[in-house]
């Protein structure tokens, strides 16, 4: 029996050997064709290891290409790359200016992680406050990693005024969307 796809990320997941490389075949013809979304996608998996082996400087490429077409995800992913140097030489500066573009684009990932930057230090200057403003909108967008830190911003007053009751609310509205940092928190706390 012929097992049938929704897509060809689906199949790459699920499928044979040789249905994965259908699946990347289809979006590789994607891709050819200027479909920034399937760049995109490639990078992904290339990134989380599915269907083949680690690729990650395959990935950074995809990612690159599909940020030349304008595609804001891509852009994220190329400065989270960037930034941390996994499958590109590490280029501060540039990850910054790519985590800026996708902020301004509307990724709330890009805000949740140049709040971090922020609130580090990592390509700007250190400024708590605004760390604090970057991660509130990223959390109010349902980004749980940025309902955790500005979570831990309140309980600590880091860049606003301490107010643990609110802190906690963030923490656990965290928790819920499936962050494992404070899932953690929370069971440390019982």
């Amino acid at each position: 029996m012929r097992r049938r796809y929704l897509n060809p990320v689906h199949r790459i997941q699920y499928g044979s050997r040789m249905e994965v490389v259908d699946g990347f075949a289809r979006l590789f013809t994607r891709a050819l064709k200027g479909d920034p979304s399937a760049l995109t996608t490639i990078g992904t998996l290339l990134t989380y290891k599915v269907g083949f082996g680690s690729a990650s400087e395959l990935a950074v490429a995809c990612y690159a290409a599909a940020a030349r077409f304008g595609d804001v995800s891509a852009k994220y992913n190329l400065a989270s790359a960037l930034l941390e140097g996994t499958g590109v030489r590490k280029d501060v500066p540039a990850g910054v200016r790519l985590l800026r573009e996708a902020y301004r684009n509307g990724n709330m990932e890009a805000a949740n992680y140049l709040g971090y930057c922020y609130w580090k230090g990592i390509g700007v200057t250190k400024d708590l406050r605004k760390a604090f403003a970057l991660n509130s909108e990223a959390a109010r967008s349902r980004v749980a990693s940025a309902q955790y830190a500005v979570g831990t911003a309140l309980l600590n007053g880091n860049g606003v005024e301490k107010n643990a009751s609110k802190g906690l609310r963030w923490i656990t509205k965290a928790a819920g969307n499936g962050d494992a940092e404070a899932q953690r928190f929370l069971a440390r706390k019982r």
